[in-house]
């Protein structure tokens, strides 16, 4: 929220983040779309 985004942009800032494969491929669960866009949430 302090850095100016909008909530509706999180969507397409999880759709960008799922292209970073290193850290998905590596993470011990499988990141969904829809988890990234909640974790997003989270930090909001």
């Amino acid at each position: 929220e302090d850095l100016g985004i909008p909530e509706e942009d999180f969507p397409e800032l999880a759709k960008v983040a799922m292209t970073v494969t290193r850290p998905l491929e590596n993470n011990p669960r499988k990141v969904t779309i829809e988890d990234a866009i909640e974790i997003y949430g989270e930090a909001y």
